[in-house]
């Protein structure tokens, strides 16, 4: 499931939705409710590792929405567990 960041263009609010489907539609702002949204670019993480290992206990964000470590070293199961528990996040959807 791809992690998307959007940036509402009415309240300047920068978001992350996580898609459960490829063409999901277009998320609301978490903040002010505003369809006025952008899709960001972001980085993308491969894994051209041939072991299939990940590794383990990956740390913990630096600060809350800083996940780069963990999107170039973590598990898909680690990434969606770290948003999952980030308070920080508000869900949309």
């Amino acid at each position: 499931m791809p992690i998307y960041e959007y940036y509402c263009t009415q309240c300047k609010t920068r978001f992350q939705h996580l898609a459960r489907q490829f063409d999901a539609p277009t998320p609301t702002c978490p903040q002010c409710g505003s369809q006025e949204v952008e899709k960001l670019i972001s980085t993308v993480n491969m894994n051209t590792s041939n072991s299939g290992g990940h590794p383990k206990n990956q740390p913990k964000p630096s600060h809350p929405g800083s996940y780069s470590n963990l999107l170039k070293h973590g598990s898909t199961q680690d990434i969606v567990h770290a948003i999952k528990t980030d308070k920080s996040i508000k869900k949309v959807g």
